[in-house]
């Protein structure tokens, strides 16, 4: 996660930092959705499967190639 860290915002760091373990397996399935060809950006939440839901404005006229979930 070390490397991960080093992309983070501040405040998302700050939130790690201050969250115990239980809290920090929620914070960890929390991405940022962005679309490259539209520069849409949203919340996406991770599920069991492992997939990631976002609302539809974020990936709309956006093809997977173009999504990046950080």
């Amino acid at each position: 996660m070390s490397g991960t860290m080093n992309s983070l915002p501040i405040s998302t760091k700050w939130l790690l930092d201050a969250s115990d373990t239980a809290n920090r397996k929620a914070i960890n399935s929390v991405f940022l959705i962005s679309c490259a060809k539209t520069e849409s950006k949203g919340t996406g939440f991770a599920v069991k499967g492992g997939y990631v839901i976002t609302n539809s404005h974020v990936v709309k006229d956006c093809t997977a190639q173009d999504i990046v979930a950080i």
